[in-house]
């Protein structure tokens, strides 16, 4: 992904930290080739895995459930919108709320 100029992923959404502090995921599907104890293949892409990688999409959007929503802090919110800024996105579209199946096909069409 770090040639492609717009990114948009239509998936399911999650506000889960997963344990990294940072709110938010992706559902991706699972790699099946066998990973080391270092890498994690459970299908979903972390906010916290987003932050440390270099995109350089002019544009990334998230149709999925509260890809918006995230942890408040005195910096705003944390979460996957921050992250994919941090890795290098200067566009995001998100959702604040759940997103309906057919009206998200419709409005893209």
């Amino acid at each position: 992904m770090t040639k492609v100029r717009i990114i948009h992923l239509v998936t399911h959404g999650l506000l889960d930290d997963f344990g990294f502090g940072v709110p938010g995921a992706i559902a991706l599907a699972p790699d099946p080739t066998p990973k080391t104890e270092q890498q994690d293949s459970n299908g979903f892409l972390t906010a916290g895995e987003i932050f440390d990688m270099k995109l350089n999409a002019e544009l990334v959007v998230l149709s999925a459930c509260e890809t918006g929503q995230g942890k408040i802090t005195g910096d705003g919110v944390i979460g996957l919108s921050r992250s994919l800024i941090a890795a290098g996105v200067p566009s995001v579209v998100v959702s604040l709320w759940s997103v309906d199946d057919k009206s998200t096909m419709l409005a893209k069409k």
